[in-house]
């Protein structure tokens, strides 16, 4: 199992969608894994870039369009009255100026979390439900917030809530209520579950000594 995956990829597809964070932390025991981003931006970085199209002779035929060149705009968003041509190397090519707002960081991330779990390997998996999801063991429940606010999330027939279950054994797989992420780890520490794998190593290795 290579534990350390959600991190690495959440990392790399907040890059990809242009979300701006300031550290990403994966924990994990037993029955849960917890994906915490600190410092994470509201929305997407608005981008602004130039796309380089066809040459102007393969764009255009006798002054009208022609499928490449239909294409290319196409797939740019613009106006044809928007896209400019301009001369490199004694060539002439279409350009386009794209620019795009982002969108809220919230509405971002569930399709992100959903493609994270999924793509978490063990050498073997479960699949529970008509929706085929598979994982180490059924996932039962799951918990999102961003900020202080719920952030719906889903994976396989299971909707994320602020409900989160705690010992299995000790406190009879009882549920709690979560307000908000900061809440979710006094939960935690409240109710003697320890998230920190380097804190639970640490407890073993000082009874065992």
């Amino acid at each position: 199992r290579d534990l350390h995956y959600p991190l690495r990829r959440q990392r790399q597809m907040c890059i990809r969608d242009s979300i701006s964070f300031e550290e990403i932390k994966v924990f994990y025991t037993v029955r849960r894994f917890v994906l915490l981003i600190e410092g994470i931006a509201d929305k997407q970085d608005d981008l602004a870039y130039e796309k380089k199209g066809p040459r102007e002779d393969v764009a255009y035929k006798d002054g009208v369009l022609t499928d490449i060149g239909k294409k290319f705009i196409a797939g740019t968003g613009l106006k044809e009255e928007e896209i400019t041509v301009r001369e490199e190397k004694g060539k002439k090519f279409l350009f386009a100026a794209i620019s795009k707002k982002g969108s809220g960081t919230k509405d971002v991330l569930g399709g992100i979390f959903e493609e994270i779990i999924k793509g978490i390997k063990f050498p073997k998996t479960m699949v529970w439900d008509s929706t085929l999801a598979g994982f180490a063991r059924p996932v039962r429940w799951l918990v999102s917030f961003f900020n202080k606010e719920e952030m719906k999330i889903k994976y396989g027939a299971v909707i994320s809530g602020n409900e989160t279950r705690l010992h299995k054994f000790d406190d009879e797989n009882r549920t709690c209520t979560v307000k908000d992420a900061d809440d979710y780890f006094e939960v935690m520490k409240k109710n003697g579950l320890e998230l920190s794998q380097e804190k639970r190593k640490a407890v073993i290795l000082e009874k065992s000594g």
